[in-house]
């Protein structure tokens, strides 16, 4: 099997505007990679996702400078291409940020055609054990108009309608503070229960002794 193309595919959506503690999250980004083979199988990756507020024009280059390395290889040989595409990276932009993350989408790509080619999951693949797997859902984000009533009952909606064992809210609002954060935990937990697993995210937004303010008021809560 022999890679024949690599496409490259940019998506933006609108959504309302939410933010956490150092981060505010406008449209929605995603930047999608298709591995094309001459067996006709094809292999998707991506990358961008929610904290994606880089432009996504600065992505399809990266793409055409490696398609011409990657064409006529064989993308079941995930190891020699992730290695060989890494000492080919631009090394004037350095081995992280972009680059790496157009690398982690074409990686996704052949991993994707592998699995599809030897008809086991990549999940397999890669030596997985286990048949499930405790979950969480993030969520809990600051947004205009969003009080203490929508707070709960979103993480009442990722607890029985979307069958989450445990939820994950934001704090670090400079405008909201440890007490205004407080009420937001506190209001959180009396919709879950004691049983359920509750987790905090601020999101580099506390300095050491803010953090340790945090720590002090959440042990209270079973965070």
């Amino acid at each position: 099997m022999k890679i024949t193309d690599v496409v490259s595919e940019v998506f933006e959506w609108e959504r309302p505007g939410i933010w956490n503690g150092g981060h505010f999250y406008g449209p929605g980004r995603l930047h999608k990679v298709t591995v094309k083979t001459d067996e006709g199988i094809e292999g998707h990756g991506w990358n961008g996702g929610t904290a994606a507020e880089r432009p996504l024009a600065i992505f399809p280059p990266f793409v055409d400078y490696f398609r011409e390395i990657l064409i006529g290889r064989d993308p079941m040989d995930t190891r020699s291409i992730a290695q060989d595409l890494g000492e080919k990276h631009i090394k004037i932009l350095g081995p992280g940020g972009v680059n790496t993350q157009v690398l982690a989408a074409i990686n996704i790509a052949c991993w994707d055609i592998k699995g599809k080619a030897l008809g086991r999951s990549v999940h397999d693949l890669l030596g997985g054990a286990q048949e499930r797997i405790r979950t969480y859902i993030a969520g809990g984000y600051y947004a205009e108009g969003k009080g203490l009533e929508e707070l709960q009952e979103e993480v009442l909606f990722n607890i029985h309608e979307m069958h989450a064992g445990a939820v994950k809210i934001k704090i670090g609002d400079p405008n909201q503070g440890v007490i205004g954060d407080m009420k937001r935990v506190e209001a959180a937990r009396k919709a879950v229960g004691d049983d359920v697993v509750l987790m905090v995210d601020a999101n580099c937004a506390l300095d050491l002794d803010t953090s340790l303010e945090f720590s002090d008021e959440l042990e209270k809560y079973g965070v």
